[in-house]
């Protein structure tokens, strides 16, 4: 199985997708943000566009690569969150063959996965850091941007039914059929 968590900042993806890990000894897919914004020194929301072009691809390659890694895993973001970042941040300012490009490749890898998980803002208080801004509206508008991808392209995606951390785990091993229990 390849479970992918989305949801906007602060949804606890990370959390949960860690704590999956731990408990059912399934590989971790890191979101990568964090780790090309400190490998760069590109900010999440640069000013400039062709920074953040480069931020996306470099986010979007990384992905890819990490999740082609394994056969099983949980990945802590999709390439669904790859998509409607880019489409917030970049796509206005580049031309649409690179724009279909990096799309095309995100709808693509779309179809890898077994099980997509959409984690909901309105459960957990937003801390912020250098990555997440904390703003309500822009959590709420990443949001809609990806039930809008979800719906035009996963036939099935699951919205995360639990708030507690425990039960998030015991939900996500049960995707993996790791415990026989019935929901």
């Amino acid at each position: 199985m390849k479970i992918a968590l989305v949801g906007t900042e602060g949804t606890g993806k990370t959390t949960l997708a860690k704590a999956v890990s731990e408990k059912y000894n399934i590989p971790y897919v890191d979101e990568c943000a964090r780790i090309i914004s400190k490998e760069t020194g590109i900010k999440v929301r640069e000013d400039n566009s062709d920074k953040l072009y480069e931020f996306q691809i470099k986010c979007l390659e990384m992905k890819l690569k990490e999740e082609s890694k394994y056969d099983e895993f949980i990945a802590d973001r999709s390439t669904i969150d790859n998509l409607v970042y880019y489409l917030r941040w970049v796509a206005n300012d580049k031309d649409s063959e690179l724009n279909e490009k990096y799309c095309r490749k995100c709808i693509q890898n779309i179809r890898t996965y077994d099980k997509i998980v959409l984690m909901e803002p309105k459960y957990l208080s937003l801390v912020k850091d250098e990555i997440r801004t904390g703003n309500i509206w822009y959590r709420e508008s990443i949001h809609f941007m990806l039930i809008g991808v979800l719906e035009e392209y996963v036939e099935d995606y699951i919205r995360m039914p639990f708030v507690y951390l425990e039960d998030r785990v015991n939900y996500i091993g049960y995707l993996f059929d790791k415990e026989k229990k019935t929901w």
